[in-house]
C-alpha cells in the first residue's frame, strides 16, 4: 500500500500500527495529536516513533465524534504559510 500511494519516494516515513484507528492521527507543530482509544500495541509504536522525532504525542478524546465516523483529520484544517 505506501508504494502505491507513493509515501516514500515523497519522503514519509511509513509507520505500520495494527489498529486501524490509530491512524488516524493530526500533526501540529511538533505534537501528534491521537485518539486515546487505540490498542496499547498501537500506543507503544505511536510513542516510540514520536519519541524518535522529538516530538509530543498528545491524547484528545474524540469518541463522540467517532460514533458519527467522524475522525481528528476530519476536523482539522490544514493552512499553507506559502
Amino acid at each position: 500500500l505506501p508504494a502505491l500511494m507513493g509515501a516514500l519516494s515523497r519522503g514519509y516515513d511509513v509507520i505500520r500500527l495494527p489498529d486501524t484507528d490509530a491512524c488516524n492521527v493530526v500533526s501540529v507543530n511538533g505534537h501528534i495529536i491521537a485518539q486515546p482509544h487505540i490498542c496499547n500495541d498501537s500506543k507503544l509504536i505511536l510513542q516510540r516513533e514520536v519519541d524518535k522525532r522529538g516530538m509530543t504525542l498528545l491524547y484528545v478524546d474524540a469518541n463522540e465524534f467517532s460514533k458519527l465516523d467522524g475522525a481528528l483529520t476530519c476536523k482539522s484544517i490544514l493552512l499553507s504559510n506559502q
